[in-house]
C-alpha cells in the first residue's frame, strides 16, 4: 500500500514539503497487530524493494500482545518503530506514521 499525504490544494502540500524538508523518495508504512513472523517477512521484503531508492520504513504496532516488538525491533535497527499502548485502529496508526514520514 502506498500512502499519500493529501491536502485541498497543491500549494499547501508544496509549502508543507518545503517546511518539513521531505527528502526521501518514499516512505513505507506498515501497521501491525499480533503478526510478528509476518511482520519480519514484510520488513525484509520492503527493504529489498527499497534498494536503489532513498526511503524509509515506519512500523506502527497496535499494542501486540505476542512480543512482536522485542522480537522484531532488534533485527531492524534502521526501521522506525512506533509502539502504541493500545490498539488505535488502522487509520489512526497510519496517520501517526504519516506525521513522522520524510518521504
Amino acid at each position: 500500500m502506498l500512502l499519500v499525504k493529501c491536502t485541498k490544494n497543491f500549494v499547501n502540500l508544496y509549502d508543507f514539503q518545503i517546511k518539513n524538508r521531505w527528502i526521501l523518495d518514499i516512505t513505507i508504512v506498515i501497521v501491525s497487530f499480533r503478526v510478528k513472523h509476518f511482520l519480519e517477512q514484510t520488513i525484509r521484503s520492503a527493504q529489498e524493494a527499497l534498494k536503489g531508492l532513498s526511503g524509509e520504513i515506519i512500523v506502527v504496532d497496535n499494542n501486540s500482545a505476542d512480543d512482536t516488538m522485542p522480537y522484531v525491533k532488534p533485527k531492524f535497527p534502521s526501521v522506525t518503530f512506533i509502539e502504541n499502548k493500545e490498539n488505535v485502529g488502522f487509520a489512526r496508526a497510519n496517520n501517526q506514521a504519516i506525521m513522522q514520514a520524510k518521504g
